[in-house]
């Protein structure tokens, strides 16, 4: 694809205007040395590192949304956190990263979610989930419904990304549907296995390949043999206008409005770690597709993006630098 076409796309990110809404996610990184075994058990002793100690990064919702904002486009985050002190660096972490957070509503009675990951070097020993799951509350469903109503007039596209944190409930990704549909806006979503059938008939969805796999219980062979034939299976259950098909180390597959189908392949990378690339694949495909691109512009970008993001440790995200600079070097 032409390198010039694709900068000048990169280039208009800045015109966009984009929200995220969803569930937002604190990403900790406790960073040890593992020496030895225990007497107690057999476990590692992980021995925490002082100089490096615990790092925090954007994860879930939070995460998608500072890849649009490093992208240099205006994002705004909608979602909720407790009224603690992890909540507090979420929020200072979104204002740092120039996402715009008076959307984020703080609810006294619940935890902000976080997962803290136990590293011995670049190895993952363990993962600590402290999450509430249970449904927000309707009054504060209403508290955000009525925040976002007037944002919703003057956007063309919106991203739901749905780890079934219990904050995108049934009511409220409805109306979300409703004020989508009245102001004609563009719903890109990225749901977990058990919320898929909330976002049946938006834009965009976006499962990766075991969430394909699963939904339809067949498995995509090894020579992508059937590949198609799955993908049409997904979208015939999801009945998105566009469906999106994550693949891995394969790249991901489009299956257009039409159904017509296309395998773009990944560019050549190492894979260090594939935390967050999902986040980074359906933000760098809304900002395209709400550029104006086709689905093979907005594809090939996405690749170049998730293909940068892979190559980090931990959760990460594409700057629009990085994305120029892989553009020009490809």
């Amino acid at each position: 694809m032409n390198k010039q076409r694709l900068l000048e796309i990169v280039d208009n990110f800045a015109k966009q205007k984009i929200l995220v809404i969803g569930d937002l996610i604190l990403d900790s990184y406790l960073w040890t040395t593992v020496e030895r075994i225990s007497p107690e058990a057999p476990v590692p002793v992980a021995k925490v590192d002082y100089e490096k100690r615990e790092t925090f990064i954007l994860g879930g919702a939070a995460n998608t949304a500072h890849n649009l904002s490093a992208l240099g486009v205006k994002t705004f985050v909608s979602g909720i956190v407790g009224d603690d002190e992890n909540g507090k660096k979420l929020k200072r972490l979104l204002k740092e990263a120039k996402v715009n957070v008076d959307f984020v509503i703080e609810d006294k009675d619940r935890p902000t979610t976080i997962k803290t990951r136990v590293m011995a070097g670049i190895q993952q020993l363990l993962r600590i989930d402290q999450e509430s799951s249970d449904k927000i509350k309707s009054k504060i469903e209403d508290n955000i419904l009525n925040k976002i109503k007037k944002l919703t007039r003057d956007l063309k596209t919106i991203i739901i990304s749905d780890y079934d944190k219990g904050f995108l409930t049934d009511g409220l990704v409805k109306e979300m549907f409703r004020l989508a549909k009245k102001n004609q806006i563009k719903i890109f979503a990225d749901p977990t296995p058990t919320t898929f059938y909330k976002y049946k008939n938006c834009y965009l969805v976006k499962p990766n390949k075991k969430e394909a796999e699963n939904m339809v219980h067949k498995r995509i062979y090894d020579d992508n043999s059937n590949l198609k034939e799955i993908c049409l299976e997904v979208k015939k259950i999801l009945k998105p206008r566009t469906l999106l098909i994550t693949l891995g180390k394969e790249g991901m597959v489009i299956l257009d409005e039409e159904s017509r189908f296309h395998h773009i392949k990944t560019k050549t990378k190492q894979v260090f770690d594939v935390s967050g690339a999902g986040d980074t694949t359906i933000a760098v495909f809304a900002c395209c597709i709400t550029a104006g691109t086709t689905l093979e512009e907005a594809a090939e970008i996405s690749n170049i993006a998730s293909g940068i993001v892979v190559s980090k440790l931990g959760t990460a995200v594409c700057t629009k630098k990085e994305l120029i600079d892989s553009i020009m070097s490809s």
